[in-house]
């Protein structure tokens, strides 16, 4: 690169290197560059170690979600979080740094820090030959944007074992993608997951005080993914983010039905794929 010299104060000639294009010292623009590179060099160490972070773990039962206990049902009907259509979204100054999890629905609390996913999950043909089941959530982002994502529920679980076509591990296999679609923690403080699920928003607490068995002390079923689930909600604890769960009407969850209806019709898909990093 082509350099000028500058005369200095005593008549004599210091030589800062000037580039002619955009007249920035030389020097400037290693420091510049440097700090690009380091910049860069941070981003690569972040992203490794969340990758690293984010995989698959099973829950110790150090963290269990609480009940999400909304203040008055009128408040959260047309304030807090969901418009009587579960596609609108009303803001709330009070919760800018909280997340909507409807697994049956998805809120955006205030276009900050905020977020909510409905998911549903529902089993064509369920209890006969052939049954199919498919998952969704819908959201919107922190940019106000509406996104949803709907897969048919894997035939293999995480570990590669067989599995069976159900909605109760459907609804599981949706809260657990929705917990792992992005990395929320580092956008919110709170998670409320709301889902029209009974399975879902008891059975964590009320397994794992049996022991994870059933009343003939045979093994519960879709343990895997209950264990999973209790992996996200501590991962999410140690990003300073508490997850609750929400029993909400069925009603509420209509545009995350249509999809998962939409993704059961595609029937199974076979080896369990993971929704991490997702780009949504």
């Amino acid at each position: 690169m082509a350099t000028l010299s500058l005369p200095s104060a005593q008549g004599g000639h210091a030589h800062p290197r000037i580039c002619p294009i955009c007249g920035i010292n030389e020097h400037e623009h290693s420091h510049e560059e440097e700090d690009k590179e380091n910049f860069l060099n941070s981003v690569r160490q972040l992203a490794k170690a969340l990758r690293e972070d984010n995989k698959l773990r099973v829950g110790t039962g150090r963290m269990i979600p609480a009940n999400f206990k909304p203040p008055r049902p009128v408040v959260v009907r047309t304030q807090r979080f969901v418009s009587p259509r579960p596609h609108d979204f009303i803001r709330h100054i009070e919760h800018h740094t909280q997340f909507l999890i409807y697994t049956h629905g998805a809120c955006l609390d205030n276009g900050r820090a905020g977020f909510a996913i409905y998911s549903i999950m529902m089993c064509l043909s369920n209890g006969q030959s052939r049954p199919r089941a498919g998952c969704a959530f819908v959201f919107r982002s922190c940019s106000n944007t509406k996104c949803h994502v709907s897969f048919p529920l894997e035939l293999e679980g995480p570990i590669g074992q067989e599995c069976a076509q159900t909605s109760n591990r459907a609804e599981l296999r949706a809260v657990l993608a929705a917990l792992r679609c992005r990395w929320w923690y580092l956008e919110g403080s709170e998670m409320v997951i709301a889902t029209d699920s009974k399975y879902v928003v008891n059975g964590i607490t009320r397994w794992m005080q049996n022991g994870w068995t059933t009343r003939i002390w045979a093994p519960v079923a879709n343990q895997d993914l209950w264990l999973y689930i209790l992996g996200e909600i501590e991962r999410a604890d140690r990003g300073r983010m508490r997850v609750t769960l929400w029993r909400i009407p069925r009603e509420w969850n209509a545009v995350a039905d249509h999809y998962a209806k939409q993704a059961a019709s595609e029937g199974g898909r076979g080896a369990f794929k993971d929704t991490i990093d997702m780009d949504v």
